[in-house]
């Protein structure tokens, strides 16, 4: 936690108002041609890249012969074969016609409520009826003012 969430923390603390850290995907080390965050304080829209972001698995995806981006595409359902695998990705174009593509592996990756949806609308991984309870998004708030003591909030990224 930074200084600024451990002052925050301490005035939380005294009100019984639980606050823990969000995890943050920023590079601690240099990693995969990413340098190591240098706490430039402005973490969503970080000028160097040391904070993950997702087009930097596209352009990496992109170098691949395999690949194909689709832009204004909205995925609608994933389709199992006759084994219960799921086999194809229904996927509908900015004109609302579906279209489909077959794969022997399909990776979701859009985010936490997202994945839940399409897994919920394919009959996907809910046996026990769990998927999706428990959800909730990192609840934030933002504030300023002047505080007594130095923070130095600009050496943490935050």
């Amino acid at each position: 936690m930074s200084n600024t969430d451990k002052f925050v923390k301490s005035g939380c603390d005294k009100l019984g108002i639980p606050l823990v850290p969000v995890p943050v995907a920023r590079n601690s080390v240099d990693h995969l041609g990413r340098p190591k965050c240098a706490h430039y304080a402005v973490c969503r829209a970080c000028p160097i890249g040391a904070m993950y972001a997702s087009d930097m698995t596209v352009n990496a995806l992109e170098k691949h012969s395999r690949f194909t981006l689709k832009l204004g595409a909205s995925v609608v359902r994933i389709e199992k074969d006759s084994s219960g695998a799921a086999h194809r990705v229904v996927w509908m174009d900015e004109d609302h016609v579906e279209h489909a593509i077959e794969a022997d592996r399909i990776i979701l990756a859009v985010q936490g409520v997202e994945t839940v949806r399409l897994l919920l609308d394919s009959g996907l991984a809910n046996e026990n009826g769990q998927l999706g309870r428990g959800l909730m998004e990192h609840p934030k708030f933002y504030v300023m003012g002047r505080v007594a003591p130095v923070l130095d909030a600009h050496r943490y990224g935050f």
